[in-house]
């Protein structure tokens, strides 16, 4: 193909810029179809407005107060509005838009999108994406994971935008829809765009096959061709900010490590994400500034958006890169107005209809169990691992345990409601998990119980995510919270040190304990690491933890009677 323009939802041009998609067939006769090149920059500069958002996942709405949701994307839409309106008055000066990536799970409105290519109805992100002009996104990790089906009905139906990664090595079932690179043409200026994305907690769904290649030599590659014909060279990243990142997994290199390996010369700039860091909020700060090359992020959800500007004349220099809060701005109401008529403006309404009824115990205090959500027997916990339990079995598995962490619940049903819906569902698990499964031995397991009470929270100590775990009905027992031991252990009803020798079936969401590591980092050595649930063997059922739960609930509703109660399955030992 080599080649490939983009236009607007409706079919139109741009009329101030426009777009193409590269794949590494591109050549010199392809670079003929791009519009003439801005002449004689040096005596005739050019600045460039960069507006960047990454790790949006979907937050075209914030959801986590009610369920008519406050608006987000519509507040970064004015302001690329109102930006490129200003420059359409200038010959000297354009307006560029991009994700860093992950623009899927993590809303409610993920559900418009399903899981596995059949009840795909539409991708909001990139329908607000198409409707407000971005120029180009990323592939990030959460891309994946409602499967490749899903992500390439995604992209023809809802993208008319590039969908970039360099370093995706796949099958051909993208072929046509996601390039390595882009080239925007603003006012005759040529810019560049190459993508990367992260190998790191990135799965295969619905059988699809794909790799992620190493991040330096598809960059190096994409740049070979791109630097004879582009005027600037960005790079759009998706592979966190640097290595030891505490927020998400960083593989073979971060934006830092990347740059500290690249020429200052042929790279302009690092958009990035992955790793949700608000870079630079108050003005380019000189740590970004690595090896001459600017790197750029900007948190995640859209509660920021980035404003970066760039002066290309006879030097290429950033003079500007800071953050601003979405919050105290006002949204834009064409977008509204657009959004509201568009696939996932239409069947948001659905997402509020009752999926069933719901009787809380009378003396449940979300706030206390928001608060102390591991530091006792929860009965949201309880609820979930017993239906997820269930809904596994009737799957035809076979598990002995279900178990989930704390950081597998966000936040809790709500008091005073009487029915549950598909939002309630999302602020609970927003992310799209999928259950897998393990076997253990008795002497494993025991282990794993007696470290869980290391992992109790605790109000004398800093807060973080320490990996405590939340058993199904099946497991009894007791943490004593002032020794930081575990006792009394049975499984079904026999006493655990008596069948230390046996296997068993565990099942749990696939990032159990996936944000644990940083505590546990923070422990002093003894010789023997904790034992960790991510670190192990498992098998990947393909059956999502939300659309289970969801199930179960249709069926059985939220009360006492289908398991939202506590049921002394953990006693604590306060003395």
């Amino acid at each position: 193909m080599g080649i490939k323009e983009y236009d607007k939802k409706d079919g139109t041009k741009y009329s101030d810029r426009r777009v193409f998609a590269v794949d590494r067939n591109f050549s010199e006769a392809d670079a003929l179809q791009l519009p003439e090149r801005r002449e004689n920059l040096k005596d005739n500069p050019f600045t460039l407005h960069i507006i960047h958002i990454n790790d949006f996942h979907c937050s075209v709405y914030d959801f986590s107060c009610d369920d008519n949701g406050r608006p987000v994307f519509s507040k970064i839409a004015a302001e690329v509005a109102s930006l490129r309106q200003a420059a359409e008055k200038r010959d000297d000066t354009g307006v560029l838009f991009l994700s860093g990536g992950d623009d899927a799970v993590g809303s409610p409105m993920d559900h418009l999108a399903g899981y596995d290519g059949e009840n795909f109805i539409c991708h909001p992100a990139y329908t607000a994406y198409a409707l407000s002009g971005l120029d180009a996104t990323v592939l990030g990790n959460h891309d994946f994971d409602a499967g490749l089906k899903t992500l390439e009905k995604a992209i023809a139906q809802d993208a008319c935008f590039p969908v970039l990664s360099a370093n995706l090595i796949h099958d051909g079932e993208l072929d046509g829809l996601v390039f390595p690179a882009a080239v925007v043409v603003i006012k005759g200026l040529r810019i560049g765009i190459i993508g990367l994305t992260t190998p790191g907690q990135i799965r295969s769904r619905d059988g699809s096959e794909f790799a992620i290649a190493a991040p330096l030599e598809s960059v190096r590659d994409m740049h070979a061709k791109l630097a004879g014909v582009c005027d600037v060279v960005l790079i759009l990243s998706h592979i966190g900010y640097r290595l030891g990142s505490t927020f998400a997994t960083v593989k073979i290199m971060g934006d830092y490590e990347l740059a500290q390996q690249l020429d200052h010369r042929q790279f302009d700039a690092i958009i990035g994400g992955h790793t949700h860091d608000l870079l630079n909020i108050h003005g380019m700060e000189p740590k970004h500034l690595v090896h001459g090359i600017p790197i750029l992020q900007a948190g995640y959800n859209g509660l920021f958006f980035g404003r970066a500007e760039m002066h290309i004349g006879e030097t290429k220099t950033l003079v500007r890169a800071e953050l601003f809060p979405t919050g105290p701005r006002d949204g834009s109401p064409e977008f509204d107005e657009a959004f509201a008529t568009s696939k996932p403006g239409v069947f948001l309404p659905s997402l509020r209809q009752p999926l069933s009824a719901m009787r809380l115990p009378d003396d449940y205090d979300r706030q206390r169990h928001e608060s102390l959500r591991d530091s006792f027997e929860h009965p949201t916990a309880n609820f979930i691992t017993d239906a997820l339990a269930t809904r596994f079995r009737d799957h035809g598995y076979h598990v002995d345990l279900f178990l989930i962490d704390g950081a597998n619940m966000i936040t809790f049903f709500p008091a005073g409601k009487d029915s549950v819906n598909i939002i309630d569902v999302y602020r609970l698990m927003p992310y799209a998990d999928s259950i897998v499964s393990l076997t253990l031995t008795g002497k494993t397991l025991e282990r794993i119980i007696r470290e869980n009470a290391l992992r109790l929270d605790r109000e004398d100590e800093p807060h973080l995510e320490r990996g405590f775990l939340h058993f199904s009905r099946e497991l009894r027992y007791r943490l004593h919270r002032k020794s930081r031991t575990a006792d009394a252990i049975t499984i079904n009803g026999r006493h655990l040190d008596v069948c230390l020798e046996e296997h068993f079936a565990i099942a749990m969401p696939n990032f159990a304990q996936g944000l644990a590591k940083v505590w546990e980092d923070t422990l002093p050595l003894t010789g023997k690491e904790l034992c960790s649930l991510r670190e192990m063997k498992r098998s990947d059922s393909g059956l999502y933890v939300r659309n289970e739960l969801v199930a179960y609930i249709r069926e059985h509703g939220v009360s006492p009677d289908s398991g939202f109660t506590m049921d002394g399955r953990l006693a604590i030992d306060n003395g």
